[in-house]
């Protein structure tokens, strides 16, 4: 969505710089009449030439050129071409801007989670559908659930607690579950399933008031 965007962007003032720095811009003072008025000129003269075999073929694509930007400038004027991308670009802005503002908050909420090295585990069937009730599908599920866990808000003042100094930090960590060997078979691998593991901080304390909350 945001390449989308940006690329909407970009083509918006691409059609901007056209409409302002091709020869369309030595006719933008001109009022829509003069310019329909300067149409009808041209295509008089023009049409006589196109019949006659002999014409100077050279006059005729000059005549040609000043009749098609005549005609786009009045498109623009008729269709206010450039207000209206004024004001798509304003509004791919925002939302670029409003996208860059969550990115930075989630990079925020998100720096202090520091990712441990992947693990691997052995387990049977049973334990594994129980251990992957108590994971996460992706690593962003892991972080989302460490940023809106419910003692990440002080119950006091409402402010935010942060692990403290003596804390463990929030850790996160992917596993993979390979389907456990019987006695005497073969180590072939079998892939039970990934998950990621959340070890959230034991120890927190309120930014606002210092209040500090234990993990039981």
């Amino acid at each position: 969505m945001k390449k989308i965007t940006i690329l909407f962007v970009v083509l918006c003032l691409g059609v901007l710089g056209f409409l302002y720095f091709s020869p369309l811009s030595k006719i933008h003072e001109f009022r829509k009449d003069i310019l329909e008025e300067q149409v009808r000129v041209i295509e008089m003269e023009l049409y006589p030439l196109m019949q006659d075999p002999q014409s100077n073929q050279g006059g005729i694509e000059a005549l040609k050129k000043e009749l098609f930007w005549f005609d786009l400038e009045i498109k623009r004027q008729t269709w206010f071409v450039d207000y209206i991308l004024y004001v798509f670009v304003i509004l791919a802005t925002a939302i670029l801007a409003v996208g860059w503002l969550a990115s930075s908050k989630k990079l925020r909420l998100y720096s202090g989670i520091k990712e441990l090295t992947p693990t691997e585990k052995y387990v049977d069937e049973y334990t594994y559908e129980r251990m992957v009730l108590g994971g996460f599908r992706n690593k962003e599920e892991a972080k989302e659930w460490i940023s809106n866990d419910q003692l990440r808000k002080c119950e006091y003042c409402g402010a935010r607690n942060f692990p403290t100094p003596d804390s463990n930090p929030d850790q996160i960590q992917f596993c993979t579950f390979y389907k456990q060997v019987p006695d005497q078979a073969k180590d072939l691998r079998i892939v039970l399933g990934s998950i990621w593991n959340v070890v959230p901080a034991r120890k927190l304390a309120c930014s606002g008031c210092g209040k500090i909350v234990k993990r039981g």
